[in-house]
């Protein structure tokens, strides 16, 4: 199957990505938010190691593979990125 990881408020759908209070990066190598996929990254699946960072002070979402930065994903901002 296919994973998606990432970050959502709490008043997000449960599928990352898919609204305006989450974002994704999934194992076909796209990121999402608001139902839109784009390029981001490359593909991962089993073995791979997929980090998830959100700098809640630039307001600023990326991700990693295998310890490898794959570069900002997302701008959410300051103040969406301390929503709990």
């Amino acid at each position: 199957g296919i994973c998606r990881v990432g970050w959502a408020a709490l008043n997000a759908k449960r599928e990352l990505g898919k609204d305006a209070h989450g974002f994704g990066f999934g194992g076909t190598g796209k990121k999402s938010h608001g139902g839109r996929f784009l390029d981001y990254g490359e593909p991962y699946g089993c073995g791979d190691v997929i980090g998830c960072l959100l700098d809640q002070v630039r307001g600023v979402i990326s991700f990693s593979k295998n310890g490898r930065p794959l570069g900002e994903a997302f701008e959410v901002g300051p103040s969406l990125a301390r929503q709990p």
